[in-house]
């Protein structure tokens, strides 16, 4: 996994939305470098989209946070990348009430998962190669503090809001 102080790899997203040139809503491209320059922020990594923990207790504990930590940690994002696509990563955030809270970066062939040593098998969940389940605080690009999960299924503990807010 990433090491704090490590520059995050350029690696192109998907993200939905109208594209730059105000054409129509649909995924287009977006590099790290885009997404993180000049900007500090969390960047929450989990398995899946719909998943258990991520839907239930990982991700929502961001999004009900969000307010607090831009006025208050002064932070000017919260993203979240999974390896599913855009299309799936913004349904998700609309059944999270995410919209205007959190940017959903879509991995979809696990090549930034896989840049940052985050690229896991879990074909034994019945979900093929997946990103393993972490919170990192970005500044500039770089990563400031990185909590990785050992059991991506289990409760989290080093990637879960409290965790962040501790490092802070």
């Amino acid at each position: 996994m990433i090491k704090e102080g490590k520059q995050l790899p350029e690696v192109k997203f998907h993200v939905m939305g109208k594209r730059p040139d105000g054409s129509k809503y649909e995924p287009h491209e977006v590099g790290s470098s885009e997404v993180f320059r000049g900007k500090k922020g969390i960047l929450v990594g989990i398995p899946g989209a719909f998943t258990p923990i991520c839907s239930s207790s990982h991700l929502p504990a961001f999004i009900d946070a969000a307010e607090d930590l831009k006025e208050k940690k002064h932070y000017d994002f919260i993203a979240c990348t999974g390896v599913n696509d855009a299309y799936v990563m913004e349904a998700w955030k609309e059944t999270l009430h995410g919209d205007g809270k959190v940017t959903m970066l879509a991995d979809e062939e696990g090549k930034f998962a896989e840049s940052i040593g985050a690229l896991d098998d879990f074909h034994d969940k019945a979900l093929g190669m997946r990103s393993k389940r972490y919170a990192m605080i970005v500044d500039d690009g770089v990563v400031r503090y990185v909590g990785c999960e050992k059991d991506d299924f289990g409760k989290p503990t080093s990637s879960s809001l409290e965790a962040v807010m501790n490092a802070a």
